[in-house]
């Protein structure tokens, strides 16, 4: 095992031990030459000393009596008995198990200071309390943290600024933030995480990625609400499966509401064509002809969509918030018009009471659907339409029972429920 010295305070009184476990990559997945067996070059082999140096060549066709060799006289208790070897369910690792020991010596009154952790160990009754038989207090850790992270912490624990990076990758603050939030020395570094997350700029990742998760680790250990709900909203909105912690030390109960704020929506945005569809087919206020058009559209856009009929259960593996969302407001839904005037509405041709259906987009309650040059929208392109007069006004109508305002509406209320989560709620 290497061990590297580090000195955050030269007069230090404490050993700070931090294991840290190189790549295996780095490990040699080759055997160490064994000194006893015959070394070759690159002519071929070279043959052992005492060798004759021009053997006669044997002739292959030619074998050799066993009887001609004698047989060697052996004692029989020093026969040698072959032994099946036993498999081993493990490759055979080195002694060395390429284990690094970082010693940082450090000040016990700079960490107790900066650390309620250090703090409390220190003045509890733990070995770590007491001094050792090299006169300094020995601190040792799990191998969970970054040397170079922790060695940051602990120059910003000692007053060293200037030894501070000016910047930092997100990546890096995330494991800076592991192991604040490990020694609860939040203060020691809440003046620089802002400088570095100024730096960062609006890097915040818009999909679920492992960005996301360092973002939402820093957020909640720096105690930063806004950042917090702007990531826990991305989560939210854009995953399509249980949230990956990627490793990182984030809060189980933060994970969990997560995953469950992502499953009630998801719920709430498939129930909503539903309970649409079962309103109007129930609805007795309205003519045959509107809840007609109505569903039958309706269904039809439910069942080209493919994730509303038949209808996807929980955890809904494979679909995201922003996902359904989309394909709810792109549902190609028309907009119902119904003429009530006794000579005809917009077009000549069509005779008052009978419905209008344009699929022209959305259009205000106040407007008429465009009269076109040629055809319309019951008549076909290939007929040429009647030449009409200048509408009356209120002789067409847009019919209450329009589908895309019902729909609009059911967005505009999911939206309030589309939210991050508050920091004050898990802290």
């Amino acid at each position: 095992m290497l061990i590297s010295h580090v000195d955050i305070d030269p007069d230090g009184d404490t050993w700070v031990i931090l294991p840290h476990l190189t790549s295996p990559s780095s490990w040699s997945e080759e055997a160490p030459p064994d000194e006893d067996a015959p070394l070759s070059s690159e002519d071929g082999d070279v043959p052992p000393a005492g060798a004759d140096e021009n053997p006669t060549p044997a002739n292959e066709d030619e074998q050799i009596p066993e009887d001609a060799i004698p047989p060697e006289d052996v004692p029989e208790e020093e026969m040698p008995v072959e032994e099946t070897p036993e498999e081993c369910p493990f490759p055979e690792e080195p002694e060395d198990p390429s284990f690094v020991e970082f010693h940082f010596k450090v000040s016990m009154k700079h960490l107790t200071l900066a650390s309620r952790r250090a703090k409390a160990m220190f003045a509890g009754n733990y070995i770590e309390s007491q001094p050792q038989d090299d006169g300094l207090h020995h601190w040792k850790f799990e191998p969970l943290f970054d040397p170079a992270a922790f060695k940051i912490v602990m120059d910003a624990i000692h007053g060293h600024t200037q030894k501070l990076p000016k910047t930092v990758t997100i990546k890096t603050l995330a494991a800076i933030a592991t192991v604040v939030d490990d020694l609860e020395c939040q203060h020691a570094l809440c003046f620089f995480v802002g400088i570095w997350i100024d730096h960062l700029g609006p890097s915040i990742p818009s999909n679920v990625c492992d960005d996301l998760g360092h973002w939402i680790l820093v957020s909640f250990v720096f105690n930063n609400p806004g950042l917090f709900k702007s990531t826990t909203r991305v989560a939210i909105v854009e995953g399509k499966a249980a949230f990956p912690s990627s490793g990182l030390p984030i809060r189980p109960k933060i994970i969990e509401t997560i995953d469950t704020k992502r499953e009630s929506l998801l719920e709430l945005l498939i129930s909503r064509p539903h309970a649409l569809l079962q309103r109007i087919s129930n609805d007795t206020h309205c003519d045959y002809e509107c809840i007609s058009n109505v569903v039958g559209t309706l269904v039809h856009e439910m069942m080209s969509s493919r994730i509303f009929l038949p209808r996807p259960c929980q955890p809904f593996t494979g679909l995201s918030v922003s996902t359904v969302a989309g394909m709810i407001r792109n549902f190609e839904l028309p907009g119902l018009y119904h003429s009530d005037a006794p000579g005809g509405g917009y077009y000549m041709s069509v005779p008052s009471g009978t419905w209008l259906v344009y699929r022209g987009g959305s259009v205000a309650h106040d407007e008429k659907p465009p009269l076109p040059d040629c055809g319309g929208v019951l008549i076909p392109a290939r007929r040429k339409a009647k030449k009409a007069k200048k509408p009356e006004l209120g002789s067409v109508k847009r019919h209450v029972c329009d589908l895309q305002t019902l729909v609009e509406e059911d967005m505009e209320g999911i939206k309030t429920h589309v939210k991050g989560l508050k920091l004050s709620d898990f802290v």
